[in-house]
C-alpha cells in the first residue's frame, strides 16, 4: 500500500510541474503587452537614480527627510575598487540590468519578448511586478513601497511567531533578520524579491500548518515555493524560502509536543527534496523554452554558467573554506550585529553551564535537533555553490539567517529563560552591585 500511495506522488507532481511551467510562460509573456510608453519615463527616471548613487553604493541607512534620495549612501567609484568589507551594499548594478530587461525590441512578439535574450536562463520573473509597478512609480517610489510592504510583512510574521510559539522566538527572528542585513533590502529591486517570497510563505505556515488539508500537501506546498523563487530569483539568496519555513514548522511541532526525531528528519529530508526539485526543473524548464522560441542555445549556455558557478574556472579559482569564512564575516558587520553575536555568545556559554547543571534542558536541547540540522544547510550552499558564493559573499550571506533562527530559537527554547534572567541579574549585581554601593556607603559615613 505505501507503494502504491508513492506511486500516485507522481502524476500529481508531474501535473504540478505542467501548470506551474504554463502559468510562469504565461504571465512573463502577459506583462509585455503593456506597452514600453507607459513605463518609459519612470524608466528613465529610475536609471537617472542608479547613476547617481553608483553602482555598488554602501548602505548607511534610510532617511526619510533627504532632499534627494530617501537614503544614507556611501557611493564609491566606478571603477570597481569597491571595499565590501566595510559594510552592507546595494547591488545597484543588478538593478539597472533588471530595470534595463523592462524594454526590449518593440520589433520581437511578446512572447519573444518574455524570453528576455541576455540573460536567457533565468526567467526573470520579477518583471511581472516590476513592469506594471513602473507605470505608476519610478525606482524612489518602489523603494517607498518595498519598506511599507516588507516591514509590514515582517511584523506579521513576528507576531505570528508569538501567538504559534513564544515570544523568544519570535525575538529570535527578528534578531537573525537584523543580523541579515534587512534594512538594506526594501531598497534594492534584487535583495527584495527573496524575502518576499520568504515571509509570505512563512506566513502561509504560521496561519494554515496544523490543518489536516494543508499538512498532507506540504510536499507540494514547498514545490511550488522552490519553483516560484527560481522563477523570479537572480541567484541572490534562493535558500531563505525554504529555510525558514522549515524552522518555522519544526519550532511548532515542539510547542505543541507532536515533535519526534526519526518522523522530523524524514520530514526535513522530503520537503528539503521537494524545494530542491521545484527550484532545478522549473528553472530547468526555461531553458528548452528559451531556446525554441530565441533559437539559440540557451541549454549550453546554462550549463556552462551552472558548471562554473560550482567549480569555478580558470579565472577564479574557487576555495570553499574562504568562502565560508568571508560569508560568515558580513554577519559581523556593523556595531548592531557585533552587539547581537556577542549576546549570542554568552546566551551559549551560559546555555553550556545550563546544560551541565540541568537534565530538563539537556532533554529540551536534544529535541531541538532537527531545528538546528536546518542550521547546516546555507553552508552546504555556499560549499556546493561555491564560485557564486564567494565572488557575491556580500549579498550571499544572508542565507545565514536560517542558521541564526535555528540556533537562537533553539537555544532560548531549552533553558528556562526565567532561570536564566534570574542568573543574569545575579552577574549583573555581583560585577556591578557592589562597587555601584561603594561609593554611596562612603558619602554616608562622612
Amino acid at each position: 500500500m505505501d507503494i502504491r500511495k508513492h506511486l500516485n506522488i507522481v502524476p500529481r507532481f508531474i501535473t504540478l510541474i505542467l501548470i506551474l511551467a504554463v502559468v510562469f510562460f504565461s504571465l512573463i509573456s502577459a506583462t509585455y503587452l503593456i506597452p514600453d510608453s507607459w513605463i518609459a519615463n519612470n524608466v528613465e527616471r529610475s536609471l537617472s537614480i542608479i547613476e547617481a548613487e553608483g553602482s555598488y553604493p554602501r548602505f548607511l541607512g534610510i532617511n526619510l527627510e533627504a532632499p534627494n534620495y530617501f537614503l544614507n549612501l556611501f557611493k564609491g567609484q566606478d571603477d570597481g575598487s569597491y571595499d565590501f568589507w566595510l559594510g552592507i551594499h546595494l547591488d545597484n548594478s543588478t538593478d539597472r540590468t533588471m530595470l534595463n530587461k523592462t524594454l526590449a525590441d518593440p520589433a520581437m512578439s511578446f512572447i519573444e519578448r518574455g524570453q528576455v535574450g541576455t540573460y536567457p536562463r533565468y526567467w526573470h520573473g520579477y518583471l511581472v511586478f516590476l513592469r506594471p509597478m513602473l507605470t505608476v512609480f519610478s525606482l524612489r517610489e518602489i523603494r517607498y513601497f518595498n519598506i511599507v510592504l516588507l516591514y509590514s510583512l515582517l511584523a506579521v510574521t513576528v507576531v505570528l511567531l508569538k501567538r504559534r510559539t513564544n515570544w523568544t522566538i519570535a525575538v529570535s527572528f527578528a534578531l537573525a533578520m537584523q543580523l541579515g542585513g534587512f534594512q538594506a533590502v526594501p531598497v534594492s529591486l534584487q535583495f527584495s524579491s527573496m524575502f518576499y517570497v520568504m515571509l509570505v510563505a512563512s506566513i502561509i505556515v504560521l496561519k494554515r500548518y496544523g490543518r489536516r488539508s494543508f499538512d498532507s500537501k506540504l510536499p507540494y506546498f514547498f514545490f511550488t515555493v522552490g519553483a516560484t523563487a527560481a522563477f523570479i530569483d537572480f541567484l541572490t539568496a534562493p535558500l531563505l524560502t525554504l529555510g525558514v519555513p522549515l524552522i518555522i514548522i519544526l519550532l511548532i511541532r515542539l510547542y505543541n509536543n507532536t515533535t519526534e526525531f526519526k518522523r522530523d528528519v524524514a520530514f526535513l529530508f522530503w520537503n528539503c527534496a521537494s524545494w530542491a526539485g521545484g527550484y532545478i526543473i522549473l528553472w530547468a524548464i526555461k531553458w528548452p523554452v528559451g531556446s525554441w522560441i530565441l533559437k539559440k542555445d540557451v541549454i549550453a549556455n546554462a550549463l556552462n554558467h551552472t558548471i562554473n558557478r560550482i567549480q569555478g574556472s580558470e579565472v577564479h579559482v574557487v576555495n570553499r573554506v574562504d568562502s565560508l569564512i568571508k560569508n560568515f564575516y558580513y554577519l559581523t558587520v556593523g556595531v548592531t550585529n557585533k552587539l547581537i553575536l556577542v549576546t549570542v555568545m554568552l546566551l551559549l556559554i551560559m546555555f553550556i553551564i545550563e546544560l551541565r547543571a540541568n537534565p530538563n534542558a539537556v532533554k529540551r536541547f536534544k529535541r531541538t535537533i532537527p531545528v538546528l540540522l536546518t542550521a547546516l544547510l546555507p553552508y552546504a550552499w555556499i560549499v556546493v555553490i561555491g564560485d557564486h558564493s564567494h565572488i557575491h559573499c556580500w549579498f550571499v550571506y544572508r542565507i545565514q539567517i536560517i542558521a541564526a533562527f535555528a540556533l537562537l530559537s533553539s537555544i532560548l527554547y531549552s533553558v528556562d529563560i526565567k532561570i536564566l534572567v534570574s542568573k543574569l541579574r545575579q552577574l549583573s549585581l555581583k560585577f556591578g552591585g557592589n562597587h555601584a554601593d561603594a561609593p554611596f556607603q562612603e558619602r554616608s559615613s562622612i
